[in-house]
C-alpha cells in the first residue's frame, strides 16, 4: 500500500476515529411514547434520528466517506413495553432482523430515489390499506434520512474544498452509481445505515459480480487503472474496520461484515473475473479483519486463484473459508430452490447460505446438539446399567425431544419491521 493508505489503515488500527464519537441521539423513547407510535413507525424514526445526529466528517485524504460518530443505538421501546409485545413469541438472537443480505446491486443500479418512486407507486394501489400504507410511509421516511445525510456530506465536501466527492454524494445513493468508486462510496454509507438502524451481520454478498460492471466500465475508459482500482478498494475495505468495534458478535471480528466471491452465474457460467482476484490481492495487503472473505469453489476452480487464496490464508486473518458450489448448490436445489437462485447464493454473514435480496432465512436457530445428546444418554445409560441399544434409544429421543422443543418455540418466532432494510430488497416496495 502507498503512504496514504498505510497511514489511514494505522490511524484506523489505533482507534483514533473513536475519539470522534459521541452517545446516543436525543430521547427517540419519549418521542415514540408521547407520539404513540406503532413499532413500524418507531423503527422508521430509528433511522431517522441516527441519521440526522451524524456529523459528516472528512478525515485527512479520504476518499471513501463515512466515520460513524453516534456510537449507540438506542432503545425504541421501554423494557416493561418490549416485555409486553414479545410476551409469548420467540426473538431471534437479539431480536432484529439480522443474518440476511440485500440486493446490494439492485440499490446500486436503480439508486434510493427510484425506490423511493416504487413505494409512492404502491402507495397509490394499497390507499385502502392502512397497514401497507404505514409501512410505504415509513420506507419513504428512511430513504429521506439517508439522502439528507448524504446531502449533508456533499456540503462538507464543497465546504472541505473536496469537489470530486462533494459531486459524488450528490449523485450517490440517491440515483444509480455511475464509476467504481461512486458505488463502493454508495455501499459504505447504505451498509452503515443499516446497521445504524439496529440491524446486525449484515451480509455484503456476491461482490465481485455486483461491482464488476463498474470496474469493468472504469477500465475500459481510461477513469481508472489496476492500481488506481486497487487504491479505491483497499481504502473502502479500511472504512469497513472503523465500525467493528460498534457491531454485536461473540468476540470483536465477529461482525457479518463479509462477502464472497467466484462461484457461477445465474446461468451457470464461471464468475471469476478481474474484481475477484482483485479482492484477495487488496485483503492480503491491507491485512485487516474486515471484511471476511468466502471463496465459492469447485472441481473447475483455477488452481492460480486458489494460489491466490492461499495467500490471503497464510496472514492468519480466519478467511478465505471456502463453500463448494459441488456440494452447496445440489444440496440448495434439493431443497426446492430454483437452480437460478441456487447459483446466485451467497453467505448471510458468515457461512450460512441465503439468496441475496430474496432470502429471509432465519439462520443459527433451530440448532440441534448431537453431541449434547449422546452425552446424556451415555451418561444416564451408564448409570442405569443399560446395554448400547439402550443408551442409543436415550440419545434418539434426547435428539427428538429437541427438535420439539425447537419447533414448538420458532413456530412463534417475532420478526420486527425493518423499513430501511426492506428498501434494500425487490419486491417489497411493490408489496409482491
Amino acid at each position: 500500500m502507498n503512504p496514504r493508505l498505510t497511514a489511514m489503515r494505522d490511524r484506523v488500527r489505533e482507534r483514533q476515529h473513536k475519539e470522534l464519537r459521541h452517545g446516543a441521539p436525543s430521547d427517540i423513547l419519549a418521542e415514540c411514547e408521547g407520539d404513540q407510535l406503532s413499532w413500524m413507525q418507531r423503527s422508521a424514526l430509528l433511522t431517522r434520528r441516527m441519521c440526522e445526529a451524524e456529523i459528516p466528517l472528512l478525515l485527512p485524504d479520504e476518499r471513501i466517506l463515512f466515520t460513524r460518530t453516534v456510537s449507540d443505538i438506542p432503545p425504541i421501546y421501554s423494557s416493561e413495553d418490549w416485555e409486553l409485545l414479545t410476551k409469548g413469541r420467540t426473538l431471534h438472537e437479539l431480536g432484529p432482523i439480522s443474518n440476511i443480505c440485500a440486493n446490494w446491486g439492485f440499490i446500486l443500479s436503480q439508486g434510493l430515489l427510484r425506490r423511493r418512486q416504487a413505494a409512492l407507486a404502491t402507495c397509490h394501489r394499497f390507499i385502502r390499506n392502512p397497514e401497507a400504507m404505514e409501512f410505504l410511509n415509513c420506507a419513504i421516511e428512511t430513504i429521506d434520512a439517508v439522502l439528507d445525510l448524504a446531502s449533508r456530506y456533499a456540503e462538507a465536501a464543497r465546504q472541505a474544498d473536496q469537489p470530486e466527492l462533494a459531486n459524488i454524494f450528490d449523485r450517490v445513493p440517491a440515483l444509480p452509481a455511475r464509476t467504481f468508486h461512486e458505488a463502493l462510496q454508495s455501499l459504505r454509507l447504505c451498509y452503515a445505515v443499516v446497521c445504524m438502524s439496529g440491524h446486525y451481520h449484515v451480509g455484503i454478498g456476491r461482490f465481485d459480480q455486483f461491482m464488476a460492471p463498474y470496474l469493468q466500465a472504469d477500465l475500459l475508459s481510461g477513469r481508472l487503472d489496476i492500481s488506481s482500482a486497487e487504491e479505491l478498494l483497499s481504502e473502502f475495505f479500511i472504512s469497513l474496520n472503523k465500525d467493528s468495534d460498534l457491531y454485536p458478535g461473540v468476540q470483536q471480528g465477529d461482525n457479518g461484515q463479509t462477502l464472497i466471491l467466484g462461484g457461477l452465474t445465474s446461468d451457470g457460467k464461471d464468475a471469476c473475473n478481474e474484481l475477484t482476484r482483485m479482492v484477495l490481492r487488496v485483503a492480503c495487503e491491507v491485512n485487516m479483519i474486515d471484511p471476511k472473505i468466502n471463496l465459492r469453489i469447485s472441481a473447475n476452480t483455477d488452481l492460480d486463484l486458489l494460489i491466490l487464496a492461499t495467500e490471503l490464508t497464510r496472514k492468519g486473518l480466519g478467511f478465505p473459508q471456502y463453500s463448494n458450489d459441488d456440494v452447496v448448490i445440489p444440496g440448495l436445489l434439493a431443497h426446492g430452490y430454483s437452480l437460478e437462485d441456487a447459483r446466485n447464493y451467497t453467505v448471510a454473514a458468515c457461512w450460512e447460505f441465503i439468496i441475496p435480496g430474496k432470502g429471509l432465512d432465519v439462520v443459527n436457530i433451530g440448532a440441534v446438539s448431537l453431541p449434547a445428546a449422546a452425552d446424556k444418554g451415555i451418561q444416564e445409560g451408564l448409570r442405569n446399567h443399560e446395554n448400547f441399544d439402550s443408551i442409543l434409544m436415550r440419545v434418539r429421543n434426547d435428539i427428538h425431544h429437541q427438535v420439539d422443543t425447537l419447533v414448538d418455540a420458532y413456530s412463534r418466532l417475532l420478526l420486527p419491521p425493518a423499513p430501511f432494510y426492506s428498501v434494500l430488497f425487490e419486491g417489497c416496495l411493490e408489496c409482491q
